[in-house]
């Protein structure tokens, strides 16, 4: 995962398929991240019928600049992101800690991950590319509804439009 590979089909398959057997999992749920592969879309169909599918489209430039701007706290994982993108109809403010470098919850030290680095984000993308973008023309042909998203603005904003593309479909 560090080197901008996927983790392998049968242990996020696992994973997911544990996760929601669990009771809060019941009547419905969202998935982040998951499927990446089309073998992972059809061990999600063999579980449960997919509502819609939400395709975020961001300029790889900006999706770049920020994924590589995140920094997470080292004691509580609170996540920071420092790069304020304005530029191409997108305006994505910094959500910068209130003091360089530290966490303004627990005071913990900030970090960029290794799979937040350029070089490795490059391979995310390259992995995405040649496994994950598959799964559009795999849901197309399914018939389910794809909701292609392309996000304009910063989390407070674009959140709950996507909260409510997505209520049409619960």
């Amino acid at each position: 995962m560090e080197s901008g590979a996927l983790v392998p089909d049968d242990i996020v398959i696992d994973i997911f398929k544990k996760r929601v057997a669990e009771p809060d999992a019941e009547k419905g749920f969202i998935l982040d991240g998951f499927p990446r592969t089309v073998p992972q879309a059809e061990a999600l169909d063999s579980v449960r019928k997919v509502d819609a599918v939400l395709n975020i489209e961001l300029p790889e430039d900006i999706l770049i600049e920020k994924i590589s701007a995140r920094r997470v706290c080292r004691k509580c994982g609170d996540i920071y992101n420092v790069a304020n993108i304005d530029r191409e109809g997108i305006k994505m403010p910094s959500m910068p800690p209130k003091v360089e470098g530290k966490c303004d919850k627990c005071g913990g030290g900030l970090y960029q991950r290794d799979d937040d680095k350029v070089e490795v984000i490059k391979e995310r993308l390259q992995a995405y590319h040649a496994q994950t973008s598959p799964l559009i023309e795999y849901y197309k042909k399914k018939g389910d509804p794809i909701l292609t998203f392309k996000p304009t603005a910063g989390p407070d904003e674009m959140v709950p439009k996507i909260v409510e593309l997505l209520r049409k479909y619960a």
